[in-house]
């Protein structure tokens, strides 16, 4: 069996990870265009299809940095990683004034069958942990969810176009005149908040699933530390 050089694994791993941001693109894609902008009704399917696109930009995020983000693009931090696709790094979170996590990094010595299994194990890991992650991330955001800090200007940022141009108007509304748009603001933000948290963790379980049918199955990497089980 001919050993595989550095130079063919990082092909490997890189060619693996195009693979899978081209899976999250394709699902991103199949998302349709917003079609309706309202400053005071909701529509539930524009709102549902800003918060699928929403959950899969956070997955492409943390997976993307499991590629290339590290220094000179070298793979990125497993913790970095968690932090990026976590419900707390999302631009609705930014709004509510919710800071996205921090994690310690584990350096955990393992051993990869190849380029392509160091990418397929990674990021499966990945989305196990942001799933786990997913009930705090919610617990944090709805805490916040009674406005009672200020909306911060990251709300321009807010991928949901209704909600972001709800947001908009609501900051430029001088005082005495804000309820309306402010209730708007609320309904827009609990329906949104309600869709995304209803459709991180499936998602990501349903992403696992489809990387673990992209690829045959390679084996687990081995732990280089007597003791250590597989983790990050």
């Amino acid at each position: 069996m001919t050993e595989t050089t550095p130079a063919q694994y990082e092909q490997e791993r890189l060619a693996a990870y195009d693979r899978i941001l081209a899976l999250i693109q394709k699902n991103l894609d199949a998302v349709p265009a917003l079609l309706t902008v309202s400053l005071t009704q909701i529509y539930p399917e524009d709102a549902r299809d800003a918060a699928t696109r929403e959950v899969w930009n956070l997955l492409q995020n943390g997976i993307r940095h499991l590629k290339d983000g590290g220094q000179m693009n070298s793979g990125g931090s497993f913790a970095e990683a968690v932090a990026k696709a976590s419900l707390r790094s999302s631009p609705m979170a930014a709004t509510l004034g919710v800071h996205p996590p921090k994690y310690e990094e584990h350096y955990n010595s393992l051993q990869f069958d190849s380029g392509t299994a160091e990418a397929y194990w990674r990021s499966r890991r990945l989305l196990e942990a942001v799933a786990d992650d997913a009930t705090r991330s919610q617990a944090v955001m709805r805490n916040n969810l009674g406005f009672k800090k200020p909306l911060v200007a990251a709300a321009q940022d807010v991928s949901d176009p209704e909600l972001s141009e709800v947001f908009g108007a609501a900051r430029k509304t001088p005082p005495g005149g804000e309820d309306p748009l402010m209730a708007a603001v609320r309904r827009q933000t609990v329906l949104s908040f309600n869709l995304v948290s209803s459709l991180y963790v499936p998602l990501a379980t349903q992403l696992k699933s489809d990387i673990g049918e992209l690829f045959a199955s390679p084996p687990p990497p081995k732990p280089l530390t007597k003791g250590q089980s597989f983790d990050f």
